[in-house]
């Protein structure tokens, strides 16, 4: 599952590694930020926004964000 905020992209992988990526310094998405310590912090935030996304469409086969 993937969100944007402003130039923050998360993405939300339930069988991978999740992807964090700062598109104003990384265009391209060479540089994963999601297991930066400092960045916890977004990566939950983010992880918000997948949620409230998912209870405002309902579920369906990404139930397993709201676990």
């Amino acid at each position: 599952v993937m969100v944007r905020d402003g130039d923050w992209k998360y993405v939300w992988n339930r069988t991978d590694m999740d992807e964090l990526y700062d598109l104003e310094s990384d265009v391209y998405e060479m540089k994963n930020l999601a297991e930066e310590t400092e960045q916890r912090g977004r990566v939950e935030q983010m992880r918000g926004l997948i949620r409230e996304m998912v209870e405002k469409t309902g579920p369906g086969v990404y139930d397993w964000c709201l676990e």
